[in-house]
């Protein structure tokens, strides 16, 4: 059997050719429900309950966080005052100004509070307030650039982002900065316009303390000195319960149809900068590579399927279904072992939309392409 087969070739051209059409037909309004429910749906969220010990996982001892929730005006600045002769390395604050008024002179005496170099001040992009008082250090915490968050699963976060004003850096990346040079270097230089994000775990991974146990017994907390803090809202003892209170992400126990957000916002910026601390990033093959493995794969499959339907016709139907859910099953396993196990990313939706398209192409091309396009050549030439 010849490897370069012209049949082969062309019906995995033909396969290519296919994908390329399918956005368009999905993009139809009546498969709106289908994209919404499935488009987000990744098989490395599988592994994270099966994979990943829970239990084995330490605390990270770098991160404390403060829930300032229920804070009055007064009581966040003796906070502020009082975590800032704790001596911690960096006070990161994810505390929404707008919730104490939105006074000239409460912006006054904030950006005096926050014209540290210490402090680090996060924002969302899109929502973003002037602070017209302050030369505070800020970063933002987005986390999607042009996805609503109420459908989509937070896997990734953006380093740095261009926009009009010209490179601005993220929350997390911020942080770093004053407690890591190196560490917030090596992220840059990894040049990824999106980081997968590795998640230590929701909020039992990380150590906390209510705003309100600071300002009564101050003394307490000495051990927070050189330690990174953030500052921000959340309810220990439930999930968030709505869209805008939190995110879903890869931990949260339904895949799909999920109704709660299952991690807080600060949680999740926390799990993002112990990844960056503990330089946990996820290597990814590159979309060339997967490429050629989707094609390859894809060509092989078509060989394999014109002996089998050349030999073994009666048998064509149930073995090329047979073959694609083994190699389907294959590279599942694979997926999800080397993306849990060794962090590394295959990448494989195509080379999965490329093998199943080949069973069905490949009877197309040689039950209905093929011959209609020799008898149009035959034709051609006989008029000639």
């Amino acid at each position: 059997m010849r490897f370069i087969n012209i049949d082969a070739l062309l019906s995995t051209l033909l396969v290519f050719v296919s994908m390329l059409i399918f956005p368009l037909i999905f993009s139809l309004s009546f498969f709106d429900p289908f994209e919404k429910a499935l488009a987000d749906f990744e098989i490395t969220d599988v592994g994270f309950a099966e994979l990943h010990d829970q239990k084995a996982t330490k605390p990270d001892t770098n991160i404390t966080l403060i829930n300032t929730k229920g804070l009055k005006f007064s009581h966040y600045l003796q906070l502020l005052e009082i975590l800032q002769d704790i001596e911690p390395e960096v006070i990161g604050i994810m505390k929404n100004i707008n919730e104490f008024g939105s006074s000239v002179e409460q912006k006054r005496i904030l950006s005096e509070k926050y014209n540290r170099k210490n402090i680090v001040v996060g924002y969302y992009n899109n929502i973003r307030e002037k602070h017209e008082y302050t030369q505070a250090k800020i970063g933002y915490l987005n986390i999607f650039k042009d996805k609503d968050r109420e459908y989509f699963t937070a896997r990734e976060f953006m380093p740095k982002i261009r926009i009009d004003r010209g490179i601005e850096y993220s929350f997390a990346y911020s942080v770093i900065n004053i407690y890591d040079k190196r560490k917030s270097k090596a992220l840059i230089k990894r040049n990824n316009d999106n980081e997968r994000i590795f998640f230590k775990g929701n909020l039992e991974k990380f150590f906390w303390y209510h705003a309100f146990d600071l300002l009564k017994k101050p003394d307490e907390f000495i051990h927070l000195k050189d330690q990174i803090l953030l500052l921000g809202d959340f309810t220990p003892d439930k999930i968030p319960y709505k869209i805008d209170q939190g995110y879903y992400t890869p931990l949260n126990e339904e895949n799909v149809g999920r109704t709660f957000t299952d991690m807080y916002p600060i949680v999740l910026q926390a799990n993002i900068i112990s990844m960056i601390l503990k330089e946990n990033y996820y290597k990814s093959l590159p979309v060339s590579i997967t490429v050629v493995i989707a094609f390859l794969l894809c060509y092989f499959n078509m060989i394999i399927f014109k002996k089998i339907n050349i030999k073994y016709k009666n048998w064509y139907e149930i073995t090329s279904v047979l073959l694609f859910l083994i190699e389907s099953i294959i590279i599942l396993f694979m997926t999800v072992v080397l993306f849990h196990v060794y962090k590394f990313e295959l990448n494989v939706t195509l080379t999965i939309f490329a093998i199943a398209l080949s069973v069905f192409v490949y009877e197309g091309y040689q039950e209905s392409v093929k011959p209609l396009t020799l008898k149009a050549i035959n034709h051609i030439f006989k008029r000639k």
